[in-house]
């Protein structure tokens, strides 16, 4: 294999890393919806006579159930589109650009410098693609640990649900 296409390679990875980390959203989402499902049927299940029982025992258990829920959304969003940035991933020019440069650009530059001096069209290339390589896997890693924060995050608010859920049961099945 030789060189160009080994970095090419890389390029194209990263571009198809960040499809899949795109695709990757779809778990962590599924367990939100799924905690504001059970925290809604939860509340649901009260009276309004219980309201300021609820406030007074647990307010501090679904503030922080609130915060965990609110931090996994932000960094949910954060790992699918940089807080509505969106993320600016760097292609090759258009081949008719590219084609110009090898053969006009590259040329006319080789004509006028001394032999030390000549560049070559694939190292220039190759240089250019571990540019914008370098730059994606920059934002596909931050995009990765984002996503296992907003996972990780979704699995503990899950937790606390469940943990919310029993002690609702317990209390109304002792009423």
């Amino acid at each position: 294999m030789n060189s160009y296409d080994l970095y090419k390679n890389m390029f194209d990875r990263e571009l198809t890393r960040s499809s899949q980390l795109d695709k990757e959203i779809n778990t962590p989402l599924t367990l939100l919806t799924v905690i504001a499902a059970i925290v809604v049927y939860n509340l649901k299940q009260l009276n309004l006579s219980n309201i300021c029982e609820l406030i007074s025992h647990d307010g501090v258990f679904l503030l922080i159930i609130g915060l965990s829920y609110i931090l996994s959304i932000f960094t949910l969003i954060k790992s699918y589109n940089n807080l509505f940035k969106g993320f600016n991933y760097l292609n090759l020019s258009k081949p008719t650009s590219l084609r110009e440069y090898e053969t006009t650009e590259i040329n006319t530059y080789n004509n006028q410098v001394a032999t030390s001096e000549k560049i070559n069209f694939e190292n220039e290339l190759i240089n250019e693609v571990n540019k914008l390589t370098d730059y994606n896997i920059a934002i596909n890693d931050n995009r990765s640990y984002d996503l296992y924060y907003a996972k990780t995050l979704s699995i503990l608010t899950i937790i606390l649900s469940g943990i919310h859920t029993i002690i609702l049961t317990v209390i109304n099945t002792q009423i």
